[in-house]
């Protein structure tokens, strides 16, 4: 999920340092894992409620693009979808330590300079959003 306010900055989560993968990494807006029977849509939307207590109807979600499992994704088929909008958030404490709005420059400085302090599947599916342009 890549939450984007008008000002097209994006809104970076820092996992909780609890987490069990990539602890304390920059992040997508909100990400999580279906559960048993549930489709793509619905978790997103759970994972929005979630991580940053926002409870958006389903056509505020844009379906963007899918990732096959792979490396660069922890071995899971990632949906990606993201959400136009000046929403306040309320982050999860249990999920994540902060959510930063981001413009493109200051994510690419961070990515360049920083990339072990960002999540794995996080620099892949920045690139892949960059290549699409679907973050200006």
């Amino acid at each position: 999920m890549l939450l984007f306010n008008s000002r097209s900055e994006l809104l970076v989560q820092k996992r909780a340092v609890t987490k069990d993968t990539f602890p304390g990494c920059y992040d997508s807006s909100a990400s999580g894992h279906l559960d048993s029977g549930e489709d793509y849509d619905t978790c997103a939307r759970r994972e929005l409620r979630e991580e940053l207590g926002l409870d958006l109807p389903a056509a505020a979600f844009q379906r963007q693009f899918k990732l096959d499992a792979g490396l660069n994704t922890g071995w899971e088929f990632v949906w990606v979808y993201t959400v136009h909008g000046d929403f306040p958030v309320l982050p999860n404490p249990r999920e994540l330590q902060s959510i930063t709005p981001m413009s493109r420059r200051q994510l690419d400085t961070l990515l360049a300079n920083h990339p072990d302090q960002c999540a794995r599947s996080f620099r892949y599916i920045i690139r892949k959003t960059v290549a699409r342009g679907l973050f200006p």
